[in-house]
């Protein structure tokens, strides 16, 4: 007969700190909506959506900043708890983000601050290969299925991917990449 397997430190003081509110399904939803709503808001206000598209790297820029910066505030009832390297990637994109929107409004240096991604891409790309490697090598569970992991995944490979387009000498040359 098998036998249980007690949990562990981290789990347990997970359930025993009781739900928190951020740990409703139906936030969760909202804030992502949210995100993206205000993403798309952005996209219409430059007036960078059309079809055929066009810059679809900017576009792809202001949507994940405003995925990932919802993310630490979707992220933060975890407390504790063990997550993996896709949440841990997803919860730093997102405070990176917030830390420069927040020291230029310290600064007072808002005019023509892009707020979805107040950071390039050649600062950012960097900055999430250290993160991917650095979680890697001290244990984090690299890969779950669960759709916070795999949103931070996917934003930390936007990113990374960003990041070499920008090193190019000539991106104009290859079309809907400006």
């Amino acid at each position: 007969m098998p036998t249980k397997r007690a949990p562990s430190r981290a789990q347990a003081a997970a359930s025993a700190s009781g739900p928190h509110p951020g740990a409703s399904p139906m936030l969760n939803a909202a804030l992502v909506l949210v995100a993206f709503g205000y993403g798309l808001a952005l996209l219409v206000d430059r007036r960078e959506l059309s079809w055929p598209p066009r810059e679809l790297l900017a576009s792809l820029t202001t949507l994940a900043g405003c995925l990932a910066m919802v993310g630490p505030l979707l992220l933060w009832r975890r407390g504790a708890a063990e997550g993996t390297l896709g949440e841990l990637i997803w919860m730093v994109g997102g405070l990176v983000l917030w830390a420069f929107n927040l020291s230029a409004l310290a600064l007072g240096r808002t005019r023509g601050l892009d707020w979805a991604a107040p950071v390039g891409p050649e600062v950012l790309g960097p900055v999430m290969v250290a993160l991917m490697i650095g979680g890697w090598r001290t244990g984090r569970v690299a890969w779950s299925w669960t759709w916070t992991s795999v949103t931070g995944w996917v934003l930390g490979l936007i990113w990374i991917g960003m990041g070499v387009l920008a090193l190019l000498p000539d991106r104009s040359s290859i079309p809907g990449l400006s």
